[in-house]
C-alpha cells in the first residue's frame, strides 16, 4: 500500500512540474514562491531534473509493488490450491461420483488463479486508481473549481456505463465459466473412456457434442469481446469529447486560472 501511495504521489506531482515550466518559459506568475532567487534557466533546469527523479523513483517503486504482488500472488495461489486440493481429499466417494472430474479440475486451476488475480491486481489497482482520482480532483479544484465541475459531469456519466456494462459482462462471464467447466468435463471423461467410446463406434456422436460445446464456449468469448469493443470506444469518446468541452468553455468564457 505504501508504494502504491508513492507512486501515485509521483504521477500527480510530475504534471504539476511540466506546468509550472511551460509557465516559466511562457513568462507567467512563478507556480513555486519558494524558488524566486532562481532565474529562469535554472528554474526550469531544476524542474526538469526532478521530474526525471521522480521518474526514475517511480519505476523502481513499481518494479518493487510488482515483485511483491507477484510473490505473494504465488503464495496465495499455492495456498488455495493446497487446500483445494486437501478438501477433494476428504470428501466421500458418492460426492465424488456425482462431481464430474473437469470441474474439480477447473476449480483447482482456474478459480484459484482468479482468485490470485483479484487479491494481487485488481484490488490493489482498484484502490490505487481511487486514490488517483481523488488527488486529481482536488488537484483540479485548486486549478479551477468551474472546469472541475464540468469534468465531474462526464464522471458521472462513465460511472454510469461502467455500471451498466458491469451488469451485462457478468452473466456473459458467467456463462463462459460454465462452458469452461462444461468442456474440461467432457475432455476428461472421454479422453480417458477413449477405448469404450471406440468399442461401441461413437466416435461421430462425441463430436458432434465436443462441437457443440466448443462452439458455446467460442460464442461466449466472442460476446465477451463484442462488450469489450463496445465499451471502450465509448470511453475513449467521453474522454475526447471531455478534453473538447474543456478546452472550449476555458476559451469562450476565460476559465483559465
Amino acid at each position: 500500500l505504501l508504494l502504491s501511495f508513492l507512486n501515485v504521489a509521483f504521477d500527480i506531482v510530475s504534471p504539476k512540474l511540466i506546468a509550472a515550466a511551460v509557465d516559466e518559459i511562457e513568462g507567467h506568475t512563478r507556480t513555486f514562491a519558494l524558488f524566486t532567487t532562481f532565474d529562469s534557466i535554472n528554474f526550469v533546469l531544476m524542474l526538469a531534473v526532478s521530474g526525471f527523479v521522480l521518474t526514475i523513483m517511480g519505476q523502481g517503486f513499481l518494479f518493487l509493488e510488482t515483485l511483491i504482488l507477484n510473490r505473494a500472488g504465488q503464495k496465495v495461489v499455492y495456498n488455495l490450491r493446497m487446500e483445494v486440493f486437501e478438501h477433494i481429499q476428504n470428501m466421500s466417494q458418492d460426492q465424488l461420483n456425482e462431481m464430474p472430474v473437469g470441474s474439480l479440475v477447473t476449480r483447482v486451476a482456474n478459480y484459484t488463479a482468479s482468485l490470485s488475480d483479484l487479491f494481487t491486481n485488481i484490488l490493489v489497482n482498484l484502490l490505487k486508481n481511487i486514490i488517483t482520482i481523488i488527488g486529481v480532483f482536488f488537484i483540479m479544484l485548486t486549478i479551477d473549481p468551474v472546469l472541475t465541475g464540468i469534468m465531474c459531469i462526464f464522471l458521472v456519466v462513465v460511472f454510469a456505463i461502467s455500471f451498466v456494462f458491469r451488469n451485462i459482462v457478468r452473466k456473459i462471464f458467467t456463462k463462459e465459466r460454465r462452458y469452461i467447466s462444461d468442456l474440461n468435463t467432457f475432455l476428461n471423461e472421454n479422453l480417458s473412456g477413449m477405448k469404450i467410446i471406440q468399442l461401441f463406434n461413437q466416435e461421430i456422436r462425441k463430436d458432434a457434442e465436443f462441437t457443440e460445446k466448443n462452439e458455446a464456449l467460442r460464442k461466449s468469448r466472442n460476446n465477451v469481446m463484442i462488450a469489450f469493443g463496445i465499451y471502450r470506444p465509448v470511453l475513449s469518446f467521453l474522454y475526447f469529447a471531455a478534453m473538447a468541452t474543456v478546452f472550449y468553455c476555458g476559451m469562450k468564457f476565460n476559465l483559465s486560472p
